[in-house]
Parts: C-alpha cells; sequence; structure tokens
C-alpha cells in the first residue's frame, strides 16, 4: 500500500476548514520528533510551529499531529511521511520531498517500488460500453397441415440480477468475505469519527487470492470530528471474492452495488 490522499465528492466537510490559514501561537509545551522534525526542518514554512504533540491511533499505529498550518500523518503500514493543508500534501518518499494535489498521487505511491516522476489524477473516466446486441424476436411459426403449431423451445429462465452487498464495523478491521460476478461496481460509505483532532479514514477493496495484499484503493483523506460519507466507482472487476480493509473511520458502513 502507499500514501494516496483521495478527494472524494460528497458531502464531506472540507479539511481545509479545521485549520484556518491565519497561523495560531504554538503550544508552548508542544515539538516535533523523528520523521515529523525532520519534515518540518525540510520545508518549516509550510508546515510550521506545532499546536500539540503527536497522538498514536492505538488500533493501527499511525501517528497524527496537528500545527497551525495543517496536520503532519506517519502511517505504520507503510513508514512514509506527510502533511497536508487539506488541498495539497508534502510527502518525504524515495525521491524527497514532493508536494500534490490531494486527488493527485505519484507513480511510487501507486505501484510499489515504482519510480519517480510527475503526479496523476485519480479521478479515471469510465471505459468505453460495448453497444449491447439488438433483439430480434422469433416469428410465430404458421399451424401444420394437421393444424398442430411446430412446439418452440422453451424461453430460457432470466438470471437474477446481483443486489448490493453490505458491510459494518468498528475502526481499523478487514471485513468478511464476499463474492462479486464481476464488472463495473459503485462503492459507498458512511462513517462517523469520533476523536475531536479527526482521523485518517482508509478502505481498500482486496481480492481474497491476492497474496500480496494489493487491490484498489477507494479512499484515503482525513477528516474532521463527525459523520461524513462518500462514493467511488470501479471498473472492469473480475469475477471472484473480496472483502474490505478499513482502516480508522470511526463507526462505518460499506455497501456495494453493480452499476
Amino acid at each position: 500500500m502507499r500514501w494516496i490522499f483521495v478527494a472524494i465528492v460528497g458531502t464531506l466537510l472540507a479539511v481545509s476548514s479545521i485549520w484556518p490559514s491565519v497561523a495560531s501561537p504554538a503550544a508552548a509545551d508542544c515539538e516535533y520528533k523523528l520523521g515529523f522534525k525532520l519534515l518540518h526542518d525540510l520545508i518549516p514554512e509550510v508546515v510550521g510551529v506545532c499546536k500539540g504533540d503527536e497522538t498514536h491511533n492505538a488500533t493501527n499505529g499511525d501517528a497524527l499531529q496537528e500545527t497551525v498550518n495543517g496536520l503532519l500523518v506517519w502511517r505504520k503500514a507503510d513508514n512514509w511521511t506527510a502533511f497536508t493543508n487539506g488541498n495539497m500534501t508534502w510527502l518525504n518518499g524515495p525521491c524527497g520531498v514532493e508536494s500534490r494535489r490531494n486527488e493527485e498521487a505519484f507513480p511510487w505511491e501507486l505501484t510499489p517500488g515504482g519510480p519517480c516522476g510527475p503526479p496523476v489524477v485519480l479521478i479515471v473516466p469510465p471505459p468505453t460500453r460495448t453497444p449491447l446486441p439488438t433483439f430480434t424476436p422469433t416469428a410465430t411459426v404458421p399451424p401444420t397441415a394437421t393444424g398442430q403449431a411446430t412446439p418452440q423451445p422453451a424461453a430460457p429462465t432470466p438470471t437474477p440480477g446481483e443486489g448490493s452487498i453490505e458491510r459494518s464495523g468498528s475502526s481499523s478491521q478487514n471485513t468478511s468475505a464476499f463474492a462479486l460476478r464481476g464488472g463495473d461496481y459503485r462503492v459507498e460509505w458512511e462513517f462517523e469519527i469520533h476523536d475531536e483532532f479527526g482521523d485518517n479514514c482508509i478502505i481498500w477493496i482486496h481480492p481474497t487470492d491476492d497474496a500480496n495484499g494489493f487491490g484498489d484503493l477507494l479512499l484515503n483523506e482525513i477528516y474532521d470530528e463527525g459523520q461524513h460519507d462518500g462514493i467511488n466507482r470501479i471498473y472492469d472487476v473480475a469475477a471472484g471474492r473480496y472483502y474490505f480493509e478499513v482502516q480508522g473511520c470511526g463507526s462505518w458502513t460499506i455497501t456495494i452495488s453493480p452499476l
């Protein structure tokens, strides 16, 4: 996995509202340590002074520290340190300190061991669809000389459509597995952040037979305390069994439905 902040359209509260642009005095007893200190020292004017000491998520081990300009984040899962002001993200990664918009990602974030390069936009348009074939009804066969109609093959029984699948939970965990027939899907989520300092909510979908644990990243964003929801779409999903990996997000519900 790699550190990616994805901008999701929905009724989400803007992160920028958490951290006003006007700097406030730093707390007298706070300080930066280790990776947070290193990133601050590299871009001190961007990060600004601290507002409190770093805190840790007891479930996933992530570290957070609020500053007058935004939020410092260290993820234990991939060991990258980043700073976000709600619109832009600065990462101290394998290519040095780089900045990008929250709806973008660097190649090395998307692919483990990927190359250095300019960021790419994460919003991918749906693929071009092939038109469905036109259905031509079979003409009625006239009766034979004996007055009996020629028997016609019975119409196939329609296959029931694939319904919605829902999983719910609290904080960081992997959901139980579920089966998908394949195709294009809409994924919706609702969650409530209980931490007054906010939290980093991350949602992945993984195939159960993927030994490497890589899947599609659906959401990776920092939210303030309160209720949030969002939508993402995934295309050309192969038939098989899958599960959601959730990190943070407080109390959450995820629903996946065919498009």
